[in-house]
């Protein structure tokens, strides 16, 4: 292929993809196929045609709302080594509670952007779930999305591993809300 028909496919490409940004740019089908690698269920050379969905759970649709949250910070004030205790709400897209997530977010780094370790389990009607990852807290205040490996504890979700994905839709530090998805294969 000639450089300027590549030159403009991807002029083409970077057009659709400014069209269709939003701050949570991966599918649930994505998701779905990182989970599914995650979790050794496929191959990557499986990718492409694999049917990631239907040997998954997804739970999309979700909202997380700050209930408690604790902060103990150092003499100095908060920074790194800063953490924070939290009980958060789960609603379904109708606003019903579903589950509560409990963790603890430390203070890893404050510049350029504040890093925090994550540790939070999701308790469910049916299992729960563990989360643990680096989350870019500065990243989430813009707007952008946040993917955290999730590995099922009981129930449903025992065995499997995932994603969840974490986006700020309101709030302010004290009452944040976040949009929610929950891939686990």
């Amino acid at each position: 292929m000639p450089e300027t028909e590549l030159t403009d496919i991807r002029a083409e490409l970077a057009k659709e993809q400014e069209k269709e940004s939003d701050a949570n740019p991966i599918s649930i089908r994505a998701l779905a196929t990182a989970a599914a690698l995650a979790a050794g269920r496929i191959q990557p050379h499986e990718v492409a045609g694999a049917d990631v969905l239907a040997e998954c759970v997804v739970l999309e649709g979700l909202t997380e709302v700050v209930e408690k949250m604790v902060i103990h910070a150092g003499e100095a004030g908060p920074g790194p080594g800063t953490i924070a205790e939290y009980t958060d709400a789960l609603l379904d897209a109708e606003g019903r509670r579903v589950g509560t997530i409990t963790g603890r977010a430390v203070v890893l780094d404050m510049m350029p952007h504040m890093w925090q370790l994550h540790r939070n389990v999701t308790e469910l009607p049916d299992g729960s779930l563990e989360a643990v990852g680096v989350v870019d807290a500065t990243s989430i205040v813009q707007g952008l999305t946040a993917t955290i490996p999730v590995t099922g504890i009981s129930g449903r979700y025992a065995g499997r591993a995932g994603f969840r994905t974490l986006v700020l839709t309101e709030g302010d530090d004290e009452s944040p809300r976040y949009d929610v998805t929950i891939v686990l294969c």
